[in-house]
């Protein structure tokens, strides 16, 4: 008696149909190990979770057609072609999952902490400056070349009187500006400064200061700006005179937020914008100081290689239904469909695989198999 076929037949009429059990909402892990170059196992790793997992066996037939007749029956059919084809419809986008689906390989970019000093740019206000590195941090931009600060003469504004306001002193002040002198009250006597008095503010916006008595010697404001209001023989001030004098910071670091800013999604990716309401010059060069973090970051370089090959392990756990493994011996992967980087909902994106003949190792079966386990 042969006890493997009455086995066998037992095993059937246990798992036969109909049954509900038989009825499959199928999930379970899928591993695949990526064959090197010269075809030898890196190892299997998990894909991680899934939306999908299909294959299906291809079957292409040659057909005659009988000429017997006007009905021209189909006279023979023969089986001229059989292949195995399958597709996953991947989610986690690891760099070894993209390099299958972009047909490319795994690599690392390794950053060594540095601090980047006086590197010269030049600037496009409404642009950005890609430096070479990621995730840039402590970002300072300088003109190319230092200037002092500048406090300009005094010029009349709203001006009526014959008197003299001079500027002098040394700005200290970060911020280009105006200063705005207003005549209070007028000298006594014509050609003698006394009696008269006179009030500023910074910009055409800002809030005067009390109301001062000129001395006819330089008087500090505020910020290093001095002013000397005099009368020449004769002369004399007019109520509500006015007289600018227009200042200048001296040239040292740009300000952060204001010329430009590094956002941080930006600093990621080594960007520093620079708005088009920044007071640096347009096409103007600068020197850029920077810190470097010491990093290795992931990376696929995509389409680089003429074939993806590995084998592929499914590991059934199913929520109803039986349990398969499926064990595809030598697969070659072709990338299938777009890699979705901005989407509504989480993206996925997708790989076919064909099955390549491997009688040589399982003669018995030669493209793939699936087991039943329980």
């Amino acid at each position: 008696m042969d006890t493997q076929k009455t086995s066998l037949v037992f095993d059937l009429q246990r798992f036969g149909t109909p049954s509900p059990k038989n009825l499959l909402l199928g999930a379970g892990p899928i591993y695949f190990d990526r064959f090197d170059d010269d075809g030898n196992s890196t190892g299997l790793r998990n894909i991680g979770s899934t939306d999908d997992f299909k294959f299906k066996t291809e079957v292409t037939k040659v057909t005659k057609k009988s000429s017997l007749d006007k009905a021209r029956r189909t006279y023979a059919e023969a089986v001229k072609e059989i292949g195995a084809t399958g597709s996953i419809t991947m989610t986690e986008f690891d760099p070894a999952n993209l390099a299958l689906a972009l047909y490319g390989e795994e690599g690392v970019i390794t950053q060594e902490a540095q601090e980047i000093t006086d590197e010269v740019y030049t600037v496009k206000l409404g642009q950005a400056i890609q430096l070479p590195y990621y995730k840039v941090k402590d970002v300072v931009v300088e003109p190319l070349e230092a200037t002092g600060p500048v406090i300009g003469e005094a010029a009349s504004y709203a001006v009526t009187g014959t008197g003299t306001v001079a500027s002098g002193g040394t700005y200290t002040g970060t911020t280009t500006g105006t200063y705005y002198i207003a005549i209070t009250a007028v000298n006594t006597t014509a050609g003698n400064i006394s009696g008269c008095k006179f009030k500023w503010r910074k910009s055409l916006t800002g809030v005067y200061s009390e109301e001062i008595e000129a001395t006819g010697e330089a008087q500090d404001l505020v910020e290093g700006v001095t002013v000397t209001l005099t009368v020449a023989s004769g002369k004399s001030f007019a109520a509500n005179d006015i007289y600018s004098i227009a200042v200048t910071p001296s040239s040292g670091a740009y300000t952060l937020g204001k010329d430009y800013k590094v956002p941080t999604i930006e600093a990621r990716g080594g960007l520093i914008t620079f708005p088009t309401t920044s007071s640096i010059e347009d096409e103007s060069q600068v020197k850029i100081s920077y810190s470097v973090p010491a990093a290795t970051f992931p990376k696929v370089s995509g389409a680089t290689v003429s074939s993806v090959e590995g084998m592929l392990l499914f590991l059934g756990d199913p929520s109803h239904g039986p349990t398969y493994n499926g064990e595809f011996w030598h697969v070659s992967i072709t990338p299938n469909g777009e890699i979705g980087m901005i989407s509504d909902d989480f993206a996925t994106f997708g790989i076919d695989f064909t099955c390549l003949d491997d009688s040589e190792n399982h003669p018995d079966d030669p493209l793939y198999r699936l087991v039943k386990l329980s």
